[in-house]
């Protein structure tokens, strides 16, 4: 089974793609909640495409569930407000 290539992204590139800053790049990825990095050298840092992707695809995913759990729980309310005769 052959994997798709991946690329190292830099810092700038990172910070583009997913929208954020540095700092908070760099506060997620100390929570563990961002991938960390791969040190190539002493003084050079890059993150792997293939991971930041993967990241941004879980976002999502979990964006829209917690959408529709709101529009679920929306419904429900309406439905029942409606079930007691529009009060």
């Amino acid at each position: 089974m052959q994997t798709a290539p991946f690329k190292y992204l830099a810092y700038p590139q990172v910070c583009d793609l997913v929208g954020l800053t540095k700092s908070p790049i760099r506060e997620r990825i100390k929570a563990g909640t961002f991938p960390a990095p791969v040190a190539l050298s002493s003084r050079c840092v890059r993150f792997r495409s293939d991971q930041i992707e993967l990241w941004m695809q879980v976002q999502s995913e979990a964006a829209d569930l917690t959408k529709a759990a709101r529009t679920q729980k929306a419904s429900k309310a309406c439905r029942a407000r409606y079930s007691q005769g529009g009060q």
